[in-house]
């Protein structure tokens, strides 16, 4: 098969440059590019461990990872607006203060949701949800009103995103 022009600009980099270029085509979502990276990647025989092996055990960290990032990223937001709604009460604004109580609600309730969402595809899977928590370094979620309820619309869309992870 023939490789276009920039494909043959591919094949003179290293290895760490086309895995580089991969991963930036990756995070931009441009497929084509991703294709003619990988075309010029020379293709080589192992003898390795089992493939699928491997490519559970990737999907379980990837979980952990992703699980990770988004268990922070959301306490990240939900301390922040506790932080804002600090200020506003020294500030008397009554409607940042309201603001910063839905805030500080959206992520009490996403938190729960993505610990939901974990527990869900944990199960469907048998991993051990505790190993993936311990993992990412996040403890199962205790909201502070027991009678919280999860985003219903965010557990789905993070089941679906972290069972994508685990897709071979």
């Amino acid at each position: 098969m023939k490789s276009d022009r920039i494909t043959k600009m591919y094949e003179g980099l290293s290895n760490k440059e086309l895995a580089l270029l991969s991963f930036q085509y990756l995070s931009e979502m441009n497929e084509l590019e991703c294709e003619r990276v990988a075309g010029a990647v020379p293709v080589k025989s192992y003898i390795c461990r089992e493939v699928e092996y491997r490519q559970w055990l990737d999907g379980f960290f990837n979980l952990s990872a992703q699980f990770g990032i988004e268990h922070w990223r959301t306490k990240y937001r939900n301390l922040a607006s506790t932080m804002a709604l600090r200020f506003a009460l020294e500030a008397n604004d009554i409607d940042k203060i309201n603001s910063m109580l839905d805030a500080h609600s959206l992520c009490e309730t996403r938190l729960l949701a993505l610990d939901h969402a974990l527990v869900a595809v944990c199960d469907e899977h048998g991993i051990d949800a505790n190993s993936v928590r311990r993992l990412a370094g996040v403890e199962p979620f205790a909201p502070m009103h027991a009678d919280l309820k999860p985003d219903a619309a965010y557990q789905t869309e993070m089941q679906i995103n972290l069972t994508r992870l685990l897709m071979i």
